[in-house]
């Protein structure tokens, strides 16, 4: 690499809507900052987000099935082959597929690239079967001595990763998620009229208590707990429950809603571009999962000033502990239900609510990128950075 080069990062992910959706932001900071940001996953030539984010985007055939042959055969040569051809100094995986094939591809790597692991809530968790658990901490901590450095997202996989000797203080960062653009997402300066028009346009009264869940429609997420425990809420006043999203459980949450005598107050939006509108709208978001990394959704809806109900799960609690919002149990409609209730009158401690947004923002988490890259690089951005040769196959 020539001398006046900028330093070459390549960003890895199974599937091409996780870099656009999550990542790209970053990957324009850090361009602007002077760092040259690739990307690889499957499906990326068909991303436009990440066409017009990212410098380059190589499209790898991950597959998102753990039990592929072709992550190990296809996808590992192909990641190689990137590797090798645009001679990287840092090579950041994300996703639990991706970023093992990845680190396993590139095991034999030059001491002078180095491998960043975000992750983005470890795939073994509280609750979870044994076997599970152990089968994916072990991936993990075989994985982990082909990374230079680990991020984690979460207070439990800090500590996870501690524990199974996964990583070490010496090389694991803490980071705040991945960054929420408070430009972006802020309550609009008309807020009133914004939330007049998007309720008179999805037919609620202006009196209605709202509440709003925007997630795919996976086991996962629970819409099912969201319908239950709304049919349960007294009936002393107008609510109605707003559900953004698609997906294989749709369906069956339809049913649910018609069988419960509610389905006139759970409204069905389908894939929604709309957000910042759906949240001033509404009164309340839910996000009651099984499982989050450290969910960004919350982080949004705290910039718009919209307040939050979550399941006590990690990632989650991690954002609305300290009456930040409302925690619940997960998979306990009865709970949440009182949740909801108590909602009307419940207030965010608006002091802690900034301070955790300022340690979320999407500047202060390029600042962190920033600082690591240079930190293993041993470079920053207008100095000499650190060229790498090859990659070892």
């Amino acid at each position: 690499m020539a001398t006046n080069q900028p330093p070459k990062i390549l960003h890895v992910a199974t599937i091409a809507g996780t870099l656009g959706l999550f990542l790209s932001p970053i990957a324009r900071q850090l361009r602007e900052r002077g760092f040259e940001v690739d990307a690889a996953a499957a499906g990326i030539q068909n991303n436009q987000r990440c066409l017009e984010a990212f410098n380059r985007c190589h499209d790898v055939p991950f597959s998102r099935s753990f039990r592929s042959t072709a992550n190990i055969t296809s996808a590992r040569h192909a990641i190689q082959k990137v590797a090798t051809e645009n001679e990287y100094d840092l090579v950041h995986v994300h996703t639990p597929i991706a970023s093992f094939v990845t680190r396993y591809a590139l095991r034999n790597r030059p001491k002078n690239c180095k491998i960043v692991y975000t992750a983005h809530g470890f795939h073994f968790i509280k609750g979870a079967p044994w076997l599970q658990n152990k089968a994916f901490s072990t991936l993990e901590k075989i994985a982990a001595k082909w990374m230079d450095h680990l991020i984690v997202i979460n207070q439990q996989d800090y500590q996870n990763a501690m524990k199974l000797n996964i990583a070490n203080e010496s090389n694991m960062t803490y980071m705040s998620g991945i960054g929420i653009d408070l430009e972006t997402f802020q309550p609009p300066a008309d807020r009133a009229t914004v939330r007049t028009t998007k309720r008179n346009e999805l037919g609620l009264s202006s009196d209605s208590h709202v509440f709003f869940l925007v997630a795919g429609f996976t086991a996962n997420k629970r819409h099912v707990d969201a319908v239950r425990a709304f049919a349960m809420l007294p009936k002393n006043r107008r609510y109605d429950l707003l559900l953004a999203g698609v997906g294989e459980k749709l369906e069956a949450t339809k049913k649910l809603a018609s069988d419960l005598g509610v389905a006139d107050q759970v409204h069905f939006l389908g894939y929604r571009r709309d957000i910042v509108e759906l949240l001033v709208a509404s009164d309340v978001m839910l996000l009651i999962s099984k499982r989050e990394g450290l969910p960004k959704s919350i982080m949004e809806a705290l910039a718009i000033n919209t307040k939050i109900i979550g399941t006590d799960i990690r990632g989650t609690a991690d954002l609305i502990r300290n009456d930040v919002g409302i925690l619940v149990p997960p998979c306990d409609p009865k709970s949440l239900s009182q949740a909801m209730s108590k909602s009307i009158n419940f207030e965010p401690a608006r002091d802690q609510v900034k301070k955790l947004l300022e340690s979320c923002s999407l500047a202060t988490i390029v600042d962190q990128h920033i600082e690591l890259y240079s930190e293993l690089l041993g470079s920053r951005v207008g100095t000499e950075p650190v060229c790498v040769n090859t990659v070892v196959k």
